[in-house]
């Protein structure tokens, strides 16, 4: 991955709910754990199977370049030194390679906390209610996709409208895509949508275009005195007649 803004950064994942195991997430950003399900543990349970892509052991590959993995190393190591704790991973890149890692006790002044990472890294934001959890989320110029991990089916369903992002996945990792979905963010996300019918709308312009049958409709005859004018000079019909309503404030003509 380059480092484009259009590209997209990823807000999150928010965890309102005292789930066991958070199965199925596995992606670059953001986790705002219910601080009840931080206290009962002790760590957090990431492979460090990382390397080679052609390895079938393998699960997270090198990234674009060596480069890049050194920007995601210096973004960590600064985090770390403002006060953000490595539970796992860190540590210096191998060429392109950069180990899994997770940050804890991450404020967001830092910037780990606020620009796109696009490494394998994420931090950990305890928070208290709901409403805290969104405002953790979207403090960031930033909104492509995010995640909620929850047992309260309802209550994922009102965060969802109060997180400001492009894409919302409910208990599943914010990394998806159909053919038929809109796809895109807001903010420095990036703008417009792809994918089915929002993607034809994005590269065309809507037109009306109608086509009528004057054999199945009369039209009025312009030259007679069948017209009436409202003040404001609208042109309504009078088919008929030419009684007009005091009340309507037109008049004959």
């Amino acid at each position: 991955m380059g480092d484009d803004r259009a590209t997209g950064h990823d807000q999150g994942t928010s965890v309102p709910g005292d789930l066991p195991e958070l199965h199925g997430v596995r992606r670059t950003g953001v986790i705002h754990t219910d601080r009840s399900v931080c206290t009962h543990r002790t760590g957090v349970p990431v492979s460090h199977c990382s390397g080679d892509p052609t390895d079938p052991q393998t699960i997270i590959g090198p990234l674009i370049s060596a480069s890049a993995a050194s920007r995601v190393a210096g973004m960590v190591d600064e985090a770390v030194r403002a006060g953000a704790k490595v539970r796992c991973g860190g540590g210096e890149p191998d060429g392109a390679v950069y180990r899994p890692t997770v940050l804890s006790s991450v404020n967001p002044s830092m910037r780990i906390s606020n620009d796109e990472i696009f490494g394998p890294v994420c931090t950990i934001h305890p928070f208290d209610t709901p409403a805290e959890a969104v405002a953790i989320a979207n403090n960031t110029s930033y909104g492509l996709s995010a995640a909620l991990i929850t047992e309260d089916i309802p209550l994922a369903m009102k965060m969802v409208g109060e997180i400001d992002t492009g894409l919302v996945h409910v208990n599943g990792p914010t990394v998806d895509d159909e053919p038929m979905a809109p796809f895109g963010g807001v903010g420095d996300s990036g703008f417009g949508r792809f994918g089915g019918q929002d993607a034809l709308r994005e590269f065309t312009e809507a037109r009306w275009v109608k086509q009528w049958d004057r054999s199945q409709r009369q039209f009025p005859d312009l030259t007679a005195p069948d017209w009436v004018f409202c003040p404001a000079g609208r042109v309504i019909w009078a088919w008929r007649t030419r009684t007009v309503s005091s009340a309507a404030g037109a008049r004959g003509r």
